[in-house]
């Protein structure tokens, strides 16, 4: 195992003694724990995609046609969000009511009475 010399400021140096008495571990086990954690949390935090990260293009940003006019933009967004949620509630209800058309269709299709013969 290779050995290498560390140069600490006393506040690193206060949190490490202080991290080896909570936990009894030594200072080097501490420091490799950290060495072999330390490329985890990077990748996790590069990996990490958060609601504010696919929205941020679009917050703050509206555009009404008129030049340097400052305008509320969060009404405009609230706005936005009902005319979303009112197409949304639309397309909703044609597919439903669509697709009530077709069950009614086909439970009328076999509620059809058939023809038997009367003799057997």
């Amino acid at each position: 195992m290779a050995i290498i010399a560390v140069r600490l400021d006393p506040e690193s140096e206060e949190a490490l003694n202080r991290v080896a008495r909570e936990t009894g571990q030594t200072k080097s086990e501490i420091v490799r724990e950290a060495l072999i954690q330390l490329p985890r949390r990077k990748l996790r935090k590069q990996a990490a995609v958060r609601p504010y990260d696919l929205m941020k293009k679009g917050i703050g940003v509206c555009h009404s046609g008129r030049l340097r006019r400052p305008e509320r933009v969060g009404d405009k967004f609230y706005e936005q969000l009902v005319a979303d949620r009112k197409r949304s509630e639309e397309l909703n209800r044609e597919y439903y009511d669509a697709r009530l058309k077709e069950l009614i269709l086909l439970d009328s299709n076999r509620r059809r009475p058939t023809r038997r013969s009367s003799r057997r």
